[in-house]
C-alpha cells in the first residue's frame, strides 16, 4: 500500500477501536451492555423451547397491558434476545408444552 492509503486504512481501524462518548460522557458501548442481560443460543431443544416459553411469557405480560406485538418486540424483545421479527413471529405461533 501506498503511503496515503495506508494511513487512510489504520485510521478506519483505530476509529473502530475507540468507543465513541455520549452527551455525558460516558461510553456508549457500556450503555448498550447494561440495557438487557445477555442471552446466548440455545443448545439443544430443551433449551430453545424455554427460551421460546419466556418470549411467549413477555408478549402475553405486554399485550395484556395494551401494548401491539411491534411495540413488544422493538422495546423488550430484541434489545434481550437479539433475535429478527420474522423469528420473533415464529416463536409467538409456536405451542410450547408447559413444564
Amino acid at each position: 500500500m501506498c503511503g496515503k492509503r495506508k494511513r487512510r486504512w489504520r485510521r478506519q481501524i483505530d476509529n473502530k477501536k475507540a468507543p465513541s462518548k455520549n452527551t455525558t460522557g460516558q461510553n456508549v458501548l457500556a450503555d448498550r451492555t447494561n440495557v438487557a442481560k445477555k442471552t446466548r443460543m440455545a443448545y439443544n431443544q430443551k433449551y430453545l423451547d424455554i427460551k421460546i416459553a419466556e418470549v411467549q411469557q413477555l408478549v402475553l405480560e405486554y399485550t395484556g397491558r395494551g401494548y401491539t406485538y411491534r411495540w413488544v418486540y422493538k422495546n423488550v424483545i430484541d434489545p434481550k434476545y437479539h433475535i429478527s421479527y420474522s423469528t420473533f413471529n415464529n416463536y409467538i405461533s409456536k405451542p410450547i408444552k408447559k413444564s
